[in-house]
């Protein structure tokens, strides 16, 4: 009994010569050209397509040939999961022709009985659990997650020159789990829960603060639509203020910074990708986030992003590589408060950011994946004097419970 695995799609070739071959090896090159001819993954994935991401699948079939080279019956030994796709398969094999007279390797029924493995990359980006700019996760069954973020920032800037900080610092980490689930007709659901922690030093003012604890709770709802080589991903949402607040919420006097763990108000954030799907995916992508009401005398300021990102699946699609340009906008923010000698309002002008981004995405094993991202700014430009972005980056682990 033979066996051959094929890791991608099998390669398409010219059609297999009828004339014997004397050897296990040239037997199983023919085969891989015959059956190469007959398959067509793309099809055979769009054959079951319900606008979710599909893929990388793969089905062994138990495949019986006769002594003059016909397929006389095929079985699903192990299957793709997917019922449409395990019978294209058998579709594909069964009238594959014609194939090459087996050599000297029949048993006792003179037949030849081998294991043959027939497989499809995913044809959408690959996604990740928590991903809700580059690409919405798109799994029928649902998908958890758990990433780590990172914001540190030690530079000290005042528009776009650079000031003296004084060993002032400001770093931001989160936890947080993410888990998703499909609502038929409707799209994706998915909850985020992060547990946050703030640290912040300015020395020349002798200000400190360590925080930590639950961050604001955010709930999606993810929808798509496809064409052939396009795709439009969007998402709506909510950040509900489950995180703490502080007083006041802005510290420092030399370089403000916001310093809390939440925004204190409900919060929406929405965006909007759009991509052309080809062997380099290439993408725009737009979201925003703000608040919805409240009458205090501080609210954490409006972020906006854009997103230009070219994605290149590599290993069969079982991982993807991808740099970007990422433009972020937060609005300037203040607090006042009252004191003896009159209102006293601090400021954290606005910010504007131009990164580089550079990532990578992989499967580790079935569902389980992991991604990682970093984001270096290319050019800040601040409102006042504050501190600006050294360094973003993001490590996450996922597990789809589709694949």
């Amino acid at each position: 009994m033979k066996r051959l695995a094929v890791a991608c799609a099998l390669a398409i070739g010219s059609v297999a010569h009828a004339q014997p071959v004397t050897d296990a090896d040239a037997y199983r090159a023919a085969l891989a050209t015959a059956f190469g001819e007959a398959w067509s993954p793309r099809d055979a994935v769009a054959g079951g397509d319900t606008g979710r991401d599909l893929g990388p699948f793969r089905v062994q079939l138990h495949v019986v040939i006769s002594a003059d080279g016909h397929v006389v019956d095929v079985t699903v030994r192990r299957s793709s999961g997917y019922a449409f796709f395990d019978d294209a398969a058998v579709v594909a094999v069964t009238l594959a022709r014609p194939l090459v007279p087996p050599p000297q390797l029949l048993g006792s029924d003179h037949t030849l009985a081998i294991n043959w493995w027939l497989g499809a990359p995913g044809w959408e980006t690959p996604h990740y659990a928590g991903d809700a700019l580059a690409a919405t996760p798109v799994s029928p069954r649902g998908e958890a997650g758990a990433a780590f973020e990172v914001d540190s920032r030690t530079r000290a800037l005042a528009g776009a020159s650079t000031v003296a900080r004084d060993g002032a610092s400001y770093t931001r980490t989160a936890l947080t789990a993410t888990a998703q689930w499909t609502i038929h007709h409707l799209g994706i659901l998915e909850l985020a829960v992060p547990y946050t922690t703030v640290r912040y030093r300015e020395p020349s003012s002798a200000t400190t603060a360590d925080l930590s604890g639950l961050g604001d709770i955010s709930l999606h709802a993810h929808g798509w639509y496809r064409w052939p080589r396009f795709r439009v991903d969007g998402y709506a949402g909510f950040q509900l203020p489950t995180g703490a607040t502080a007083t006041p919420p802005i510290l420092g006097r030399a370089l403000p910074a916001i310093v809390e763990l939440g925004s204190g108000r409900l919060r929406i954030d929405y965006g909007l990708c759009g991509a052309f799907v080809s062997r380099v995916v290439v993408g725009l992508c737009e979201s925003y986030a703000d608040n919805l009401g409240g009458t205090d005398n501080f609210a954490e300021p409006a972020v906006s992003d854009t997103r230009l990102y070219a994605a290149l699946p590599v290993l069969c699609r079982h991982a993807q590589l991808f740099a970007a340009a990422l433009y972020e906008h937060r609005d300037s923010a203040a607090f006042s408060i009252d004191s003896q000698a009159g209102t006293v309002t601090t400021t954290v002008g606005r910010v504007d950011e131009l990164f580089g981004e550079l990532g990578a995405w992989a499967v580790i094993y079935r569902g389980l994946a992991v991604r990682a991202t970093v984001e270096l700014p290319v050019y800040e430009n601040v409102g006042g004097a504050q501190l600006a972005d050294t360094i973003r980056a993001l490590g996450s682990l996922s597990y789809d419970f589709d694949r």
